[in-house]
């Protein structure tokens, strides 16, 4: 991990986003790496938890930072992909739920949410999340955690949902 963060020192759009460069007399900012998270959300039998690798809070703009670091086997421009494959985004929108609660983020806040890539080659590309996907993954999302609180508090976990239901015919 050490070499990973020599790698992202040396690039200014990364250091920007990580604010590696911050002057520690800015009481507007604060910034957080390697936080652990947990909450409970109502409703729900569960609970969240995760540890964010880099969470920076602008009071002054009144927005959040979620940077998250990921290496990867493959090149660059494959990690699309790989959000997809290995369910990141499902990650990611956890991570806006623990930080928004654990800074009391209000709807009028903006929230910023960056995968920082380093590739095989150590190529460095920090893939900035917009609105309308963060959007789109929180919808998704809550789908997920109906299926999962169904599961939970029927104990049955032998049949997709869906399965489960008896919602599929041919």
């Amino acid at each position: 991990c050490k070499i990973s963060i020599d790698i992202l020192r040396q690039h200014a759009e990364v250091r920007a986003l990580l604010q590696l460069d911050n002057d520690k007399g800015d009481s507007s900012i604060k910034v957080f790496n390697e936080l652990q998270l947990k909450t409970n959300l109502e409703g729900l039998p569960f609970g969240f938890h995760g540890i964010l690798d880099n969470v920076v809070v602008d009071y002054n703009s009144k927005t959040l930072f979620i940077n998250d670091l990921k290496t990867l086997g493959k090149s660059i421009q494959d990690f699309p992909d790989s959000v997809e494959y290995y369910k990141y985004w499902i990650q990611a929108v956890i991570y806006v739920i623990l930080a928004k609660k654990e800074f009391a983020i209000e709807k009028d806040w903006n929230i910023q949410v960056t995968f920082i890539v380093i590739d095989k080659y150590n190529q460095v590309y920090p893939y900035q999340v917009s609105s309308a996907t963060l959007t789109k993954w929180e919808s998704d999302f809550e789908r997920i955690v109906t299926i999962a609180k169904w599961h939970y508090e029927n104990k049955r976990y032998d049949l997709p949902y869906e399965l489960a239901l008896g919602n599929v015919k041919l």
